[in-house]
């Protein structure tokens, strides 16, 4: 077994995405990107790379991401064997191996994401509970349930502030979309629905969707953050056309009170772009956050269609700034 850390070569990084499209299949992308293997936030996160090599062959491998600024979370992601090593429990060892580094250095709560109901039950033995009403799975240093650690989790969060979405906010933004919402859509710029409503698959794939809009020239986004490091609340703003322009986010439920100053970078990015047109389109079920949004200067125009969550559509109406 060897662990090390980014930056790795192109050589390397390619024989591991090598290795993740045939474990699998080619239409699932890596969550984790060649940017951050290749060094690019070695000051926001902690990389650590799990892999077994088997006569210089690549075997199987497993990643560790710990916020630099926030070490008790963390997130595991690309668990892969190579197809020709399966059924040895090269992965089993791995997991095992970086959990006990985890808690050995201070981690409290590790987090992963699968659809794959035999992974879960593997993950099950080494101590990874299921995160309701999601397909999240999360270990616990402490002895606490999965709604009891984000219960606490979220208490008494001093000074937060609302800022640029950064990649120090990775893993921090995990724990914030999976805790219980009483909205229904979080932000229908990047299709987050509240886990009551769908259950969400993604773990490391979520910091992506955010990222995308900036990478992508679509839009950006931003976080309210305390001064201990954790995510409370998320924006996002996107063009729509012309110079139209769309902006969504949610908070912590704790932290409602500060939606306003969340939601206004995004409109303040808006404007930066040259925008005449600022709408929010909200889900006709969230009368809290069509409450926020009016509070901030927006007003109802219209219906627009359904968002479509589970087994459900739901109207969708549409808010405009001014």
């Amino acid at each position: 077994m060897k662990v090390a850390s980014p930056p790795f070569d192109s050589l390397a990084v390619r024989e591991m995405y090598d290795l993740w499209e045939m474990a699998f299949g080619p239409d699932i992308a890596p969550d984790i990107t060649f940017d951050p293997l290749s060094g690019a936030e070695k000051n926001a996160n902690d990389f650590r790379v799990y892999r077994v090599f088997i006569a210089d062959q690549l075997g199987a491998t497993a990643i560790v991401v710990t916020p630099i600024a926030l070490p008790e979370l963390g997130a595991l992601g690309e668990v892969a064997t190579h197809p020709e090593f399966r059924n040895r429990g090269l992965a089993s060892g791995l997991c095992e191996q970086l959990l006990e580094d985890f808690q050995c250095q201070g981690g409290e709560a590790m987090f992963l994401g699968t659809v794959n109901p035999n992974a879960a039950r593997i993950y099950e033995r080494f101590g990874w509970s299921h995160i309701p009403d999601t397909k999240l799975m999360v270990n616990l240093a402490g002895n606490e349930t999965p709604n009891e650690f984000l219960k606490s989790y979220f208490t008494d969060q001093d000074t937060p502030k609302a800022k640029v979405g950064e990649a120090t906010s990775r893993i921090p933004i995990i724990p914030l979309i999976v805790s219980p919402h009483s909205w229904s859509v979080l932000d229908a710029n990047v299709s987050i629905f509240s886990p009551r409503v769908e259950s969400q698959a993604s773990c490391l794939g979520l910091y992506n969707r955010y990222q995308a809009l900036r990478n992508e020239s679509r839009g950006d986004w931003f976080t309210l953050v305390a001064d201990s490091g954790k995510v409370l609340g998320i924006s996002s703003a996107v063009h729509v056309e012309g110079k139209r322009f769309q902006v969504d986010g949610f908070c912590h439920e704790s932290y409602a009170g500060m939606f306003g100053e969340l939601i206004q970078a995004a409109i303040s990015w808006c404007s930066d772009q040259g925008a005449t047109q600022i709408i929010a389109r909200l889900s006709s079920m969230d009368e809290e956050k069509q409450s926020l949004f009016e509070s901030v200067g927006f007003h109802e125009q219209r219906l627009d269609g359904t968002f479509e969550h589970g087994n459900q559509k739901v109207d969708a109406v549409v808010y405009l700034l001014g």
